[in-house]
């Protein structure tokens, strides 16, 4: 709270300030902007505990040092004197941990794991003598943090890699959390303690990755996913009591951290196939096509419908301890025709009674038969906005990202998440609904953002974070042309007939430009964390591209 509320007076005051007065409060600021490395964190986590001697007394002045097994980054302090130590700000990973103190053998560990908001508890007792002692410590983060009230699970890169998955949204992995339960209308959000789906709060390296205006995940939930799974390196879902930096949610916060590079070139390919041929088919889409006789029959109908995943996810050294690289892509595709189909087809279609042909005969001044005849023809043309919808989705994700350790206090990341998703028809998801074929609705989603990571150490325990965001949600829905049947309706009305609603509430369905249609922004977000400058534009005449 403390940081949001310098930011936003902070060019306000400089404004009214002398040169020798604006640097004077920018170090106070800057200060202010500065605290102590907990063990809590939005992207790190880290190592703690007490050093202490066979008869349990603890050793003030230990050298306690780490150094990541990826990157082969080190930090290092002193044990206190109370014996006890704390090196925040480690990425989560593995690390090697040493303990030294005169007149003591060392103390060693090859395997500490280090999860992003956890502390990981250390108890290492060093034996008198000068011999070379190494301790094989469980990397395995205990269930019940000590150090905070926080109700939070953590998932990490095998948990990610190991679990089945239905379509790679890895933020579904949250469903393995107590308490979380999936959204009842299948829109793929969830829920927390029976809280609105709407109420959660998502990060990503520590940087708001939410969509104010639908107050959902960036990108919404008809894309695949905002971020691709093979950039992920772990995440924690904290479902109650979780730190106020987080805030905004009245429900859960998913916090998630993604991948580096390392000394070692390291990467992934990977290829998913599902298809429906060996499915079951679904009773309630149906397809209603008329007979030779001028009847309609209506039957059970199985749409294709099949999904392939692929990509690579990769990192590696530019300058080995220093500088690192990663690099995700990622493309998801999909072919899943929609039906559109009437609420009873049955009911719609069926043949008018003699006693009705009579009064349509009487009021358009023909006969019985021409009446029947212009009745079919009204059939049909309604028919022909039933059936197959074309629909499919294509989705890119290009995820860079860079690494930095420019010396022993100074550790710059700069990433970029690129997201493109094309889905013609697939406004409406579900495998059928009462729209006409034309009424089905395009979607385009673009999704750009960056961030900028400093982090300084002023002292061992004493840290200073920059970090900016600069990120866009840009997000259309267009309707589809029209058919033949509906092009007399249009009047010239952006070519597209008006919604037009046939017993859409029992027997019918609805056909023409839906109302909710078009959309130009929907939304345009664009979010820095600058004074004046996050903003939501308004509706624009664009065109996806």
């Amino acid at each position: 709270m403390l940081r949001l509320s310098i930011l936003n007076l902070l060019p306000r005051a400089l404004r009214s300030l002398n040169r020798s007065f604006r640097l004077a409060f920018l170090a106070l600021a800057l200060l202010l902007l500065t605290g102590t490395a907990a063990a809590q964190s939005t992207t790190a986590g880290a190592i703690g505990g007490i050093v202490s001697d066979s008869q349990n007394r603890v050793i003030p002045g230990a050298q306690v040092k780490v150094r990541a097994l990826s990157t082969a980054i080190e930090r290092a302090t002193i044990t206190d004197p109370a014996g006890s130590f704390r090196l925040a700000e480690l990425a989560p990973g593995t690390y090697s941990l040493e303990i030294s103190a005169s007149g003591f053998s060392n103390w060693t560990s090859a395997s500490v794991v280090v999860e992003v908001g956890r502390l990981t508890e250390i108890a290492a007792r060093l034996a008198v003598g000068q011999l070379q002692t190494t301790v094989e410590v469980n990397g395995n983060v205990p269930q019940l943090d000590r150090t905070s009230a926080a109700v939070a699970t953590n998932l990490d890169l095998a948990a990610l890699d190991g679990l089945p998955s239905n379509g790679r949204r890895w933020s579904a992995f949250a469903l393995q959390t107590e308490g979380v339960t999936p959204d009842q209308n299948g829109y793929g959000l969830v829920s927390f303690r029976g809280i609105s789906v709407l109420l959660n709060n998502n990060t990503v390296d520590g940087a708001d990755n939410n969509q104010a205006f639908f107050s959902e995940e960036r990108g919404r939930t008809r894309i695949g996913y905002s971020t691709t799974q093979a950039s992920v390196q772990e995440f924690q879902v904290n479902t109650s009591n979780y730190s106020a930096e987080y805030g905004r949610a009245a429900g859960g916060v998913v916090n998630t951290v993604t991948r580096s590079g390392g000394n070692v070139l390291h990467g992934q390919a990977f290829f998913y196939d599902r298809d429906n041929v060996l499915g079951a088919t679904n009773r309630f889409t149906t397809l209603t096509t008329r007979q030779a006789d001028g009847s309609f029959a209506t039957s059970v109908f199985r749409p294709k419908d099949w999904r392939a995943q692929w990509g690579v996810g990769a990192g590696g050294p530019i300058r080995r301890d220093r500088i690192f690289w990663f690099l995700a892509y990622d493309q998801y595709r999909r072919n899943f025709p929609g039906v559109a189909r009437a609420g009873n087809p049955a009911q719609l279609f069926a043949f008018p009674t003699m006693a009705a042909l009579q009064t349509l005969a009487s009021r358009t001044g023909t006969g019985t038969t021409q009446a029947l005849e212009s009745y079919q023809s009204v059939l049909t043309g309604l028919n022909s906005m039933l059936g197959q919808v074309p629909r499919t989705g294509n989705q890119v994700i290009l995820f860079p990202k860079l690494d930095w350790q420019i010396d022993d206090r100074d550790h710059v990341i700069l990433q970029y998440n690129r997201l493109r998703w094309k889905s013609p028809g697939g406004v409406q998801t579900s495998a059928s609904d009462t729209y006409g074929v034309a009424s089905f609705g395009n979607d385009y989603v673009k999704e750009d953002w960056g961030i900028v990571r400093w982090n300084r150490f002023l002292t061992a325990n004493l840290l200073n974070e920059m970090r900016y965001q600069y990120g866009r949600d840009f997000e259309v829905e267009f309707s589809q042309p029209p058919t033949a049947f509906e092009q007399p309706f249009a009047q010239n009305l952006y070519q597209r007939a008006p919604q037009i609603s046939l017993a859409s509430g029992s027997s019918g369905f609805s056909f023409g430009k839906p109302a909710f249609l078009d959309r130009a922004a929907y939304p345009d977000e664009r979010r820095q964390p600058l004074p004046g400058r996050s903003h939501r534009r308004g509706l624009q005449p664009l065109q996806p591209s």
